[in-house]
């Protein structure tokens, strides 16, 4: 998958998205397009882990760290996100808020983190590397 900037056509990927942050142009990276999925993409994901897996897998097509999402997933839910059903039946509502800090950014926060720590040595933003030979996320 390629990523435009916002305020222009440059496509880059997933991996030079990542280290820039901000495009050139000060725009933010898009994808290209949005995946389309049908609900049988879905069979057999279970669990957060497993749809958030499903669903990342495009995103990270034609990325060097496209062999590494497992092993970020895995670091990224190291700790439980209930799921609790509301009134109804039909409707729950996914806790966020369990992780080491209590607080929703817990996710996004890890999930960065061990997106940039696969990052290959020689990148800018592979000074983070380091931090896996803990065996788990810096944050």
């Amino acid at each position: 998958m390629k990523y435009l900037s916002t305020r222009g056509d440059e496509r880059v990927t997933l991996d030079k998205a990542l280290v820039e942050g901000i495009a050139p142009d000060g725009g933010l990276y898009m994808p290209e397009a949005l995946p389309d999925f049908s609900p049988g993409e879905f069979d057999g994901a279970t669990d957060i882990r497993g749809i958030a897996g499903v669903m990342l897998t495009p995103f990270f097509a034609e990325s060097e760290l496209e062999d590494e999402l497992d092993g970020v997933l895995d670091e990224t839910f190291r700790f439980p996100i209930p799921v609790t059903p509301l009134p109804g039946g039909r409707t729950s509502l996914l806790e966020l808020y369990h992780g080491p800090t209590a607080a929703f950014k817990d996710v996004g926060a890890r999930f960065l983190a061990a997106t940039m720590a696969r990052r290959p040595a020689d990148d800018p933003g592979g000074n983070l590397r380091r931090h896996r030979r803990c065996g788990r996320c810096c944050l």
